[in-house]
């Protein structure tokens, strides 16, 4: 019986802990989805560019391949007033300095889902790739 009370109370300390992992990843990829939306709204470019690591690489549908600079470009010509939505959907760790992250892009009523890796450098986030991952829906 003592035995039994052991391994409860360690499952309990170990999901606690996985909890408070899982939450600190979702609050930290939170604050880097709205540090990154708060750039865009300033659109002042060189505060966007801060957002993503130089050798950034966005995937899209269709074997679509974007460096940064072609992101940043297409990000410019968001109308002023465009207005959107981001919904942190998942977050984990991945490593001390990494943090992987899906989320829900919407305007209107599309709504895109992309996987988001983010790293430490120089004690901030930097977005460093980000995948489309709702492609198989507009095949």
């Amino acid at each position: 019986m003592r035995t039994l009370f052991i391994v409860l109370v360690f499952l309990a300390i170990t999901g606690a802990f996985k909890i408070r992992i899982h939450s600190e990843a979702q609050a930290a990829a939170e604050k880097i989805a709205k540090k990154v939306e708060d750039a865009i709204a300033t659109k002042n470019s060189a505060l966007v560019a801060k957002q993503f690591h130089h050798d950034f690489v966005y995937r899209g549908c269709r074997n679509i391949r974007k460096s940064r600079a072609q992101v940043l470009k297409d990000l410019s010509k968001l109308p002023e007033n465009f207005e959107y939505s981001v919904r942190v959907i998942d977050a984990k760790r991945i490593g001390s300095k990494t943090l992987k992250y899906s989320l829900e892009w919407s305007f209107g009523n599309h709504i895109s889902t992309y996987e988001f890796v983010a790293r430490k450098h120089h004690g901030e986030y930097v977005l460093e790739r980000a995948t489309r991952t709702d492609c198989h829906l507009y095949l």
